[in-house]
């Protein structure tokens, strides 16, 4: 099968998400032992969101479906140099598109993407490094972030049953002062994990399982009260500086949107039934900021010389 990408390949504003999720479908299709040919010739730009569920799906067809993954080059050399810094080449077994050094990526840092079967602290503490350098977070708020990615990974970990692991994906923007998180995996999904404890989600699709999960405090896990924070409080952080939250479970597509103009803030909501099923769970979020800010959590005493983001 080979596969050709074009355009903006990614999640989210600017991007082309259709594309990315026929292509998704299409790869989710092959038979056992399929090869599947990535095609980058005619890609113009890729998102780290195209990165890591490229990479996720293409490790668990590897290890469930027994697939090979090849590629054709793409012409676009800031293309191929991000495919190769970020990690991907490597990732899925394929030969590197640089030849030596790679260049400095022009305004960005980058956290390769990375496969996790447990809560890594001092990975995810080079994760928060680059969320730090960009947003100028109080250390509260670095701890809580912390906190929040931990118990993201350790819900793969122990709920989403996957057989490849948790694949993270970082990349912060100087110049427009954004940072991107990018977290997959390859599970059971939402809807399977909540359905244990909330059985009426069972005869319902997961667009329902992804809203009933952004509450705080469910979960599916038996015999715990108030312990899903993981999703519910890294969305509320990024609804509180602006950004943008995307999540993939399922057959279930669920985004928002947040921009602030001054105090005031707009939410846009995009809310799908996909025609396919995602075996796992996607989280992609873009987190905003402002040049000279810094965030701080409402109970912590600010400096003078800080003002509020928000």
């Amino acid at each position: 099968m080979e596969l050709k990408l074009s355009g903006r390949f990614g999640l989210g504003l600017n991007a082309d998400t259709k594309q990315v999720m026929n292509c998704i479908k299409e790869m989710l299709s092959v038979e056992h032992g399929e090869e599947i040919c990535l095609n980058f010739s005619e890609l113009e730009f890729i998102y780290p969101s195209g990165v890591n569920i490229l990479s996720a799906v293409g490790k668990y067809l590897m290890a469930v479906r027994e697939s090979k993954i090849s590629h054709i080059y793409p012409k676009d050399k800031e293309v191929s140099n991000f495919l190769s810094e970020c990690g991907f080449c490597e990732f899925v077994g394929v030969k590197s598109y640089l030849n030596g050094k790679a260049p400095q990526h022009n305004g960005t840092y980058i956290y390769k993407i990375r496969r996790f079967d447990f809560p890594d602290d001092y990975e995810i503490e080079q994760l928060i490094n680059i969320i730090e350098k960009e947003l100028k977070l109080s250390s509260n708020v670095c701890n809580h972030i912390h906190e929040s990615l931990a118990e993201l990974i350790l819900n793969v970990q122990q709920h989403s049953g996957s057989k490849t692991g948790c694949f993270v994906l970082g990349q912060g923007y100087q110049k427009t002062h954004r940072v991107r998180v990018c977290i997959s995996d390859l599970g059971i999904g939402i809807k399977n994990h909540l359905a244990r404890k909330f059985n009426d989600l069972i005869q319902l699709d997961s667009t329902f399982a992804i809203k009933r999960a952004l509450v705080r405090g469910v979960t599916g896990t038996l015999g715990r009260e108030n312990s899903g924070v993981g999703l519910s409080e890294f969305r509320e952080f990024i609804n509180f500086v602006g950004g943008e939250f995307i999540i993939i479970s399922g057959n279930g597509f669920y985004e928002e949107i947040i921009t602030y103009s001054g105090a005031k803030s707009k939410v846009v909501k995009n809310i799908e039934r996909l025609d396919f099923k995602f075996p796992g769970t996607f989280i992609d979020a873009t987190i905003n900021s402002k040049p000279g800010s810094k965030i701080f959590f409402k109970s912590e005493p600010i400096p003078e010389d800080y003002k509020l983001i928000r």
